[in-house]
């Protein structure tokens, strides 16, 4: 009966020791997927008129359905509590239009490696895994400002109540699994007044030679083989 006992007290004390190191260590470590030269294209696909002219609403300004406003990540500094995610932005471009070679604003996305982090304000890129992060985020963040704030998040998606010129919008942010935001939403009394998607992806320059030298060996390796076919077939019918 001792040695039972000792054994109950052993396995008890097991699990005891790893609970307590899972709650101290075991927070999720998030990282950063986003690259440094990273290129990301969004167009406005909804836009009613009164959204037209509305700044502070944490993104950027358009004018028409079918604008376009690119953003490029230009570095990525981390500490051991945020990272800083620099950025140009160019100015909206209407469709059929191109972007300029130099963009005419810059700035900087800070994330913290703690989504509770007050002062953290998810614009369009957050940390990864996505859906622990958000989670965390809205957990305490919901209802910190009365009913200004988070509101939910489900899996990828964070949706947010922002004060924009006096009046309470419901803000909704679609990300995939990069953390890149791939659709925003902007609505007010369940009306949906402006929407921004990722619609594309621009290569970077050395990204373009890598994808034009793998096409280019592809071609090779393809005409090496149809060629050595075509030669085993001629020389079977010379036999």
């Amino acid at each position: 009966m001792e040695r039972k006992e000792k054994l109950f007290f052993v396995i008890l004390l097991s699990l005891s020791l790893s609970a307590i190191l899972t709650n101290v260590f075991g927070q999720t470590t998030y990282t950063c997927k986003v690259k440094d030269g990273d290129e990301y294209i969004f167009t406005c696909t909804k836009l009613e008129e009164r959204f037209l002219g509305i700044s502070g609403s944490g993104l950027w300004d358009v004018n028409a359905v079918g604008d376009k406003i690119k953003v490029k990540i230009t570095d990525i500094r981390e500490t051991e509590r945020v990272f800083y995610i620099d950025y140009d932005r160019w100015e909206p471009i209407s469709e059929g239009e191109l972007f300029g070679a130099v963009s005419e604003l810059t700035g900087t996305h800070d994330l913290y490696n703690d989504p509770s982090n007050s002062h953290l304000l998810i614009k369009f890129i957050a940390l990864t895994p996505v859906s622990n992060y958000l989670a965390e985020y809205a957990e305490t963040n919901t209802g910190l400002y009365g009913i200004y704030g988070v509101l939910s998040s489900s899996e990828n998606v964070l949706t947010e109540r922002r004060l924009i010129y006096g009046e309470y919008w419901e803000v909704v942010i679609e990300f995939d699994s990069n953390g890149i935001a791939s659709k925003i939403q902007f609505s007010i009394d369940a009306t949906v007044l402006y929407v921004l998607t990722r619609t594309g992806l621009e290569i970077p320059g050395y990204d373009l030679l890598m994808l034009i030298g793998l096409t280019a060996i592809t071609g090779v390796i393809i005409i090496y083989i149809v060629k050595k076919k075509v030669l085993k077939s001629e020389a079977q019918v010379n036999f």
